[in-house]
């Protein structure tokens, strides 16, 4: 009579064995994986600045002026700032910008104003200039300080953070006080402030 064939199975030192190797082959994955990652935010930054400063660009050209232009050829407008509260609104005139007022005139949201122009609709067509992701800065905030960090609900870099955008009101190409210098050749500087220098120029 025939015995039945029994099945071996692994033993402890294959087992073990057979772990080592995928540990091994997850520790040098995981460099590549997250260096695929960190590209993948460099690019999407890079496109975000890119379509920031070109909807400032089809802003001025619709209406002939940057958003909440009232006092034309005296000087730099940052608009990447926050006054003491989070609304739609600029808070000091010619000073402090808002950003979200800005995002929002550029995203074409009907209602949007400027506090030192209340009564004026910053985008009376509502065209939208500037399509951005749902995305919202504030709970992961990844950035290198604390000055430029998204609110919860602002439109925000992939570290959580507030792009910058500063427009010349001279419209005499040059962008004075940027993080990273004056700007020559351009009314309009867009960047980011955190781990990666990325700009519009």
């Amino acid at each position: 009579m025939q015995r039945p064939r029994v099945g071996r199975g692994f033993t402890l030192v294959e087992l073990l064995v057979v772990i080592v190797i995928i540990l091994l082959l997850a520790t040098l994955l995981f460099p590549a994986i997250i260096g695929t990652i960190k590209k993948g935010e460099i690019a999407l930054a890079r496109t975000e600045v890119m379509a920031l400063d070109s909807a400032m660009r089809a802003y001025l050209l619709k209406y002939g002026h940057f958003p909440n232009q009232t006092l034309a050829g005296t000087q730099e407008t940052p608009y990447h700032s926050y006054g003491s509260r989070d609304t739609n609104i600029v808070l000091q005139p010619g000073d402090t910008r808002e950003y979200r007022a800005l995002i929002n005139t550029l995203r074409g949201v009907a209602g949007t104003r400027f506090e030192d122009n209340p009564t004026i609709n910053p985008n009376p067509h509502n065209t939208v200039f500037l399509t951005v992701p749902d995305r919202s800065g504030g709970g992961t905030n990844r950035s290198m300080g604390v000055n430029n960090a998204a609110l919860s609900g602002d439109f925000c870099d992939p570290w959580g953070c507030r792009y910058q955008v500063m427009a010349s009101w001279r419209m005499d190409n040059r962008v004075n006080g940027t993080s990273y210098g004056n700007v020559v050749g351009r009314n309009v500087a867009v960047w980011n402030s955190t781990r990666t220098k990325i700009t519009s120029w």
